[in-house]
C-alpha cells in the first residue's frame, strides 16, 4: 500500500459530527463502512461515499476508483465541466498525496482555486485502487465554490489511468482524463443517523406477478392484492420501504404507487391489467384511497425516523392493496417479464406517531396545458387554505419528508408553504411565503428520490401548500398536456407527515379557465377565436390539444396564458370526498421567502415591513365551499 503525507491542506479542521478538531491528514486504511450513503458512479470503477451533518453543516466524501492515476470529483451547475467546483488528487509514490480545490472555467485542466475549501483527510493506493477522503462546508462563501443545498446536485467525475509524479506547475502536468461523466444525486436528501432496523422486524412484498411489459410507450399496470392474514389480524407498523425491481426491468419501470383499501373481492386479487381499461371499478376506486408507498426511477430505500411509522392492517384496517406500475417503453420492446414491487419492513409495536402520505399537486388531467418551445413555463398545484382549515388537525401537519414528481419536460419544482401575516400597523393581511418545504431547481427526471427534511415543517390549518412546477419544452412543436404518458406531464408532490389524516388522501387542483376570454381577446387571432371560446375544463384531450395547437405560440402568448390561467385565474382545489373550493392563487409578491445570508449574517426584513403597497393585501376573496354541483362533478371526474 502506498500512502503519504506531503500534500497542501490545512493542519486542523472541525470534525463533521462531534465539533472537535481533526488532523488535516490521516495516513491509514480507509474504512468505507463508516459512510452512511453511497452510489456507484461507474460500475466496477468509481464508487462515491459520503456523510453529512446538518448541525455542523459539513459533508465528508470518499471516492474509490480503479486507477493509480489522478481522480477528479466535483459539483457542476448543469452536469458540464464549465462552471464546476472540483477537486483533483492522487498519490505520488515519492512525494505523497497531491490534492487541490479547483474551478473549471472551461473544457480544459481547471486551475487551482486561490481559496482552498476542500480538505483532504486520507489518501491511499492499494491493489490498483486509489481512495481519497475529504470534506468541506455546505456553503463556503467562496465565489468559485458551488453550494451544497437540499436539492439535486449535478456530480461530475473523472480519472486518468496513468501514474503521476508531482511536478509544478501542477495544472500543466495533468493529462486529459481517461474517463469522465456526470450524474444526479441529492447529497443532503438522506436521513443521517437513521434508526437501526430492529432484529425482530419482518417484511412483506406487494408486487406484480410476471407481467409481460406491453410493447407500448406508456402503460399503467394495476394488480390487486389481498393482504396476508398476519397483517389483517393485527395492525403492523411500516418502518422502511424498499423498491424491488426485477433484473432486466430497470429501464422500463418508471414509478410505483401502492394504495390500501377495502371493497375488493377474490376476482380482483392476484390479477392485473391496464389501469385504464382492464381493471374493475373496485380496483379503480382503490386508486383514490390511502397511499402507503411512492417510488420513482432513481429512488432507493426510505426509512422512517424513530418516532414515526406507517400503520397498516388490523381487524379494523384496510384488507386489500392495489399496486400501480408505470412502464415506460419508448422503444416498444417486447418479451420483457416483470415482477417488480415494494418491500415493506414492519414492526409489531406502535411508535409515537402514525404517518401518512399526501397526494398533492396539479390534477393529472389534460386541462394542464404547457405551450411548446419554452424553457420557463410554470404550472401550480394548490392545496388551499380552506382545504387545510377543514381537514388539518389543530396542531398542524408535521412534514418530515417529501418526494417531487414530474415527467420529461420538468426542470424545476418547489413545494411552497404560505401563511398569512397580520400587519396591524398597516391595517392589512398579507400572504407570506415561509421556508419552502422542498425546492429543487435542478430537477432530473432520472433521479426522483424521496428527501428527508433537515427539520420537520409544521403546516397549520388555514395555511396554503402551493406546488410550482417549471417546464422546458424547447424543441417541441405542439402543446404538452397533463396525463399519464411520459411525454405528457405531471406536477405532483408526496409529503410524508404525521399525524395521519384518514379523510384527506389527496389535495389537488386544476384551473377553471375563468380568464380564458381575456386571453382569447388579447392573444388569439380572429380566425381562431370561436374555437377557443368553446373550450372548458371538461373539454376532451383531443379538443384541447388540437385547439391550442392552432396558435404559433409566441413568447407574448406564452406569458399571457401563464398570467391569465395560472397566476390570476381561479383554481379548483379538491380536498376530501366531494369537497372543493375555488380561489385565486395567493400572491406573495411582497413577501416571498428570503433565506438568511449565511455569509454576511443578514436577516430578511419581516413581511409586514416589506408589505408597503395596497396590492400586498390578500385580494383572494373569491373563495366558495361546495360551488355549483355541476362544476364540482366535472372537476371530480377530471381529478379521479
Amino acid at each position: 500500500m502506498l500512502t503519504g503525507g506531503g500534500a497542501q491542506f490545512s493542519s486542523t479542521a472541525p470534525d463533521q459530527t462531534s465539533g472537535t478538531m481533526l488532523p488535516g491528514f490521516v495516513c491509514g486504511k480507509a474504512d468505507l463502512t463508516l459512510y452512511q450513503f453511497n452510489a456507484v458512479l461507474v460500475q466496477d470503477y468509481y464508487w462515491l461515499y459520503w456523510n453529512f451533518s446538518s448541525s455542523t453543516e459539513l459533508i465528508s466524501f470518499a471516492v474509490k476508483v480503479q486507477t493509480t492515476g489522478w481522480i477528479g470529483f466535483g459539483l457542476s451547475p448543469n452536469g458540464q465541466m464549465p462552471g464546476s467546483d472540483v477537486v483533483i488528487g492522487w498519490v505520488d509514490q515519492y512525494s505523497g498525496p497531491v490534492f487541490h480545490d479547483r474551478y473549471a472555467y472551461g473544457r480544459y485542466a481547471p486551475p487551482i482555486d486561490p481559496i482552498q475549501n476542500w480538505f483532504l483527510t486520507n489518501a491511499e493506493v492499494e491493489d490498483g485502487y486509489t481512495v481519497l477522503e475529504f470534506y468541506r462546508n455546505f456553503i463556503t462563501c467562496d465565489d468559485l465554490d458551488n453550494e451544497i443545498l437540499l436539492e439535486t446536485a449535478r456530480i461530475v467525475y473523472s480519472w486518468n489511468d496513468n501514474f503521476y509524479r508531482a511536478s509544478f506547475p501542477i495544472s500543466i502536468s495533468l493529462s486529459k482524463h481517461t474517463t469522465a461523466g456526470s450524474t444526479s444525486i441529492n447529497l443532503r436528501g438522506g436521513l443521517p443517523n437513521a434508526p437501526p432496523i430492529p432484529e425482530d422486524s419482518q417484511s412483506f412484498t406487494i408486487a406484480v406477478n410476471e407481467v409481460e411489459i406491453p410493447n407500448y410507450e406508456t402503460t399503467y399496470w394495476c394488480t390487486g392484492v389481498a393482504l396476508d392474514s398476519s397483517i389483517t389480524e393485527e395492525e403492523k407498523y411500516i418502518i422502511r420501504i424498499s423498491p424491488y425491481i426485477t433484473s432486466g426491468s430497470e429501464p422500463y419501470v418508471h414509478h410505483i404507487l401502492v394504495y390500501v383499501c377495502d371493497g375488493l373481492d377474490n376476482s380482483d386479487t392476484g390479477k392485473g391489467g391496464n389501469c385504464d381499461t382492464e381493471i374493475s371499478d373496485n380496483m379503480r376506486n382503490c386508486l383514490s384511497q390511502t397511499l402507503i408507498a411512492a417510488w420513482a426511477v432513481g429512488g432507493s430505500d426510505f426509512v422512517y425516523p424513530e418516532h414515526v411509522a406507517f400503520p397498516i392492517g388490523g381487524p379494523n384496517g384496510e384488507q386489500f392493496a392495489v399496486i400501480q406500475l408505470h412502464y415506460n417503453n419508448p422503444e416498444q420492446v417486447s418479451g420483457i417479464t416483470d415482477s417488480s414491487g415494494i418491500v415493506f419492513t414492519y414492526i409489531d409495536t406502535r411508535r409515537q406517531y402514525d404517518a401518512g402520505i399526501l397526494f398533492l399537486g396539479h390534477a393529472v388531467a389534460p386541462v394542464m396545458i404547457i405551450p411548446p418551445n419554452t424553457n420557463n413555463f410554470k404550472t401550480i398545484g394548490l392545496c388551499s387554505g380552506p382545504c387545510t382549515k377543514t381537514y388539518f388537525p389543530s396542531s398542524g401537519m408535521h412534514i418530515f419528508a417529501s418526494m417531487l414528481h414530474t415527467h420529461l419536460a420538468g426542470s424545476g419544482i418547489k413545494l411552497a408553504h404560505l401563511s398569512t401575516a397580520e400587519c396591524t400597523s398597516e391595517g392589512k393581511t398579507a400572504y407570506q411565503e415561509l421556508q419552502p418545504i422542498e425546492n429543487n431547481p435542478h430537477y432530473d427526471f432520472n433521479f426522483q428520490q424521496a428527501t428527508h427534511l433537515p427539520q420537520e415543517i409544521t403546516v397549520l390549518p388555514g395555511d396554503t401548500l402551493l406546488l410550482e412546477c417549471k417546464y422546458n419544452t424547447t424543441g417541441r412543436t405542439g402543446v404538452t398536456l397533463g396525463g399519464e404518458s411520459t411525454l405528457q406531464e405531471m406536477c405532483l408532490s408526496f409529503p410524508v407527515y404525521y399525524p395521519r389524516m384518514t379523510e384527506l388522501p389527496k389535495c389537488v387542483s386544476l384551473p377553471l379557465f375563468d380568464n380564458m376570454d381575456q386571453f382569447i381577446d388579447n392573444y388569439v387571432p380572429d380566425e381562431h377565436k370561436l374555437s377557443f371560446y368553446s373550450l372548458t375544463p371538461g373539454s376532451s384531450a383531443e379538443t384541447l390539444e388540437s385547439t391550442m395547437n392552432l396558435l404559433k405560440w409566441t413568447q407574448d402568448q406564452i406569458n399571457g396564458y401563464q398570467q391569465y390561467i395560472y397566476q390570476e385565474g381561479l383554481q379548483w382545489s379538491s380536498c376530501g370526498e366531494n369537497m372543493g373550493y375555488s380561489s385565486t392563487v395567493p400572491s406573495v409578491s411582497c413577501c416571498s421567502y428570503e433565506a438568511p445570508d449565511v455569509c454576511t449574517g443578514t436577516e430578511p426584513a419581516p413581511c409586514c415591513q416589506r408589505c408597503c403597497h395596497a396590492k400586498c393585501g390578500t385580494d383572494t376573496t373569491r373563495v366558495s365551499a361546495l360551488m355549483l354541483i355541476l362544476i364540482s362533478a366535472v372537476m371530480t371526474l377530471l381529478i379521479l
